[in-house]
């Protein structure tokens, strides 16, 4: 709200606790789920003894020990800890081709060799074994992956949210942000978007399935209540992680604030029927003729019947191109498509 930056945990400037830095507050250490206390303790000390860590073997063979154990890697790894050292996620946890084994498996192997050999004077470990070199060429995990490995390992979204994508729809359609729910009127009528949470899946009396789950958005969570002929409905849905638009009836006592669901819809596919125009915005000096080619193939990868145009930004101006021999789908394929070339969606 005061535009500090919420930052990641990070392997060379987090405390256990949070910190402030120059760039904004860190998230601290104990924040990551799995990393206990003594694992903080040995990350320190070794980042004291040896100052901080050049890279993941680095971390690897200065940390090795029970307490810094795979699963702990693979947590600090989702969480962003390494991303300060330039090695995206997805690079450091992603199986290479043909099931070959992940980097980050790869780096806790040799570190392991190389500690059962330290101290060991032989013809064989005259020449130390080089670190293994990270993989080249790795697709980044999409924003929604990303965001999902913060949550699962901190419990929170640090770099975005899964809404930031459709904020103009959801202050379109809300009724009010969820925080401010509880200030309404009982049994009135209702539209939130949000993402779920904590779902789970019960049975009534009669032996019906029914749902109850967490819906949050960028300023709260309300528990919401879904009866078993609208889970039938929505039951996919529900299930499928996509930021949501949900009506129903609010109820608000002093003891809880909750929603009576009868409707859920996609978000992307409210903002897909409601989109005008499909219009791209990318800088000057990324729009290279492989870009363009690159971009043409995307759009025309996903035909549709919205009309669609190119704003270039150039540093004191920004010029127009129609594209009247284009028309798209709006679907979250081709924003996915066209973000990864560089531009940036606006939608009319």
């Amino acid at each position: 709200a005061h535009g500090i930056p919420i930052l990641p945990p990070d392997i060379n400037e987090s405390g256990e606790r949070f910190t402030v830095t120059d760039k904004g507050i860190r998230f601290g250490l104990g924040a990551v789920r799995g990393v206990g206390g003594k694992a903080i303790e040995i990350i320190h000390a070794a980042r004291r003894e040896g100052g901080p860590f050049a890279d993941l073997a680095d971390f690897a063979n200065r940390v090795r020990g029970q307490q810094i154990n795979r699963r702990v890697l693979e947590c600090l790894v989702k969480c962003g800890a390494f991303d300060s050292l330039g090695v995206s996620r997805a690079t450091l946890l992603t199986e290479g081709e043909n099931g070959a084994t992940p980097y980050l498996d790869r780096v806790i192997a040799w570190a392991s060799t190389a500690g059962e050999s330290a101290g060991q004077i032989t013809l064989f470990a005259l020449g130390a074994v080089p670190p293994p070199r990270p993989p080249i060429n790795v697709p980044e995990w999409k924003d929604k992956q990303r965001l999902a490995a913060e949550k699962e390992t901190v419990g929170f979204y640090i770099t975005g949210h899964p809404l930031d994508k459709f904020d103009a729809d959801a202050r379109r359609i809300s009724t009010c942000p969820i925080a401010d729910l509880a200030s309404r009127q009982n049994q009135s009528k209702v539209k939130v978007c949000g993402v779920v949470h904590t779902l789970k899946l019960k049975n009534n009396k009669k032996g019906d399935r029914y749902a109850t789950f967490n819906l949050e958005d960028k300023s709260g969570t309300i528990e919401v209540i879904v009866w078993p002929e609208a889970y039938r409905r929505y039951e996919t849905l529900i299930a499928s992680d996509d930021p949501l638009c949900l009506g129903g009836t609010l109820e608000v006592s002093e003891e809880r604030c909750q929603i009576i669901t009868d409707e859920v819809t996609a978000l992307a596919a409210i903002r897909e029927r409601g989109v005008k125009e499909f219009r791209l915005q990318i800088k000057e000096d990324v729009l290279t003729a492989d870009c363009v080619e690159a971009l043409k193939r995307a759009l025309a990868a996903h035909p549709g019947n919205i009309p669609a145009s190119l704003d270039v930004l150039a540093k004191d101006y920004v010029t127009v191109v129609r594209l009247p021999n284009v028309k798209v789908a709006a679907t979250e394929k081709l924003v996915d498509a066209v973000e990864r070339l560089g531009a940036r969606v606006a939608y009319l």
